[in-house]
């Protein structure tokens, strides 16, 4: 029997250091505009409100839903600054997206790296989540993501092999959606190992 742990990305096992508000304040300074943090904040979440939920689906997103995500900025451009040009709304949200996958934007728990480590030797451990395209780098950014060591597991037998490489855990965990009735909160997300 294979045992396995599935974990969420943001909020399990990582947070935002700032503020939503925070960091589009930031990034509005790094392209030229002044905007209000607690707007900005206050906006964002109306925006995410009224943002559509994204349909569950089986692999990656046309285009990693960019064109979601910049619908949702432009939503909070039109409650904080509504007279700021598409070229500007544009330029802020290519920085914006990227800055979102950068270093320092995001922590993991303090308590993640060692709950993890005492996990590793007797599960094998994925991320499955509905966070974007960028949450690979975002993992990749913390050194307890980045083992270059090959991890082993332990099989049924009790024989040591070495960790499944990440696309045999993804269409593992591809047919076990498939063979299993799916829970609201894990529609649309795709696993990663690690």
């Amino acid at each position: 029997m294979i045992r396995a742990i599935l974990f969420d990305a943001a909020g399990t096992l990582f947070y935002l250091t700032k503020t939503v508000g925070d960091h589009y304040a930031h990034v509005g300074r790094e392209v030229g505009l002044d905007l209000d943090v607690q707007k900005l904040e206050s906006a964002f979440h109306a925006a995410w409100q009224q943002m559509p939920r994204r349909p569950a689906i089986d692999g990656p997103r046309e285009n990693d839903d960019k064109g979601w995500w910049r619908e949702l900025v432009s939503h909070v451009f039109d409650q904080v600054a509504p007279s700021v040009n598409e070229l500007d709304r544009d330029n802020f949200f290519e920085v914006a997206y990227e800055h979102f996958a950068e270093a320092g934007v995001w922590e993991l728990y303090p308590e993640v790296p060692e709950v993890l480590e005492q996990l590793r030797p007797h599960f094998q451990l994925a991320v499955i989540s509905n966070f974007d395209g960028r949450l690979r780098f975002i993992l990749q950014l913390h050194l307890y993501f980045q083992r270059t060591r090959r991890r082993q597991t332990r099989s049924r037998n009790l024989s040591t092999r070495t960790k499944p490489h990440r696309s045999e855990c993804e269409r593992g965990a591809t047919r076990r959606r498939r063979s299993r009735t799916r829970l609201e909160s894990s529609k649309g997300r795709r696993p990663i190992c690690f």
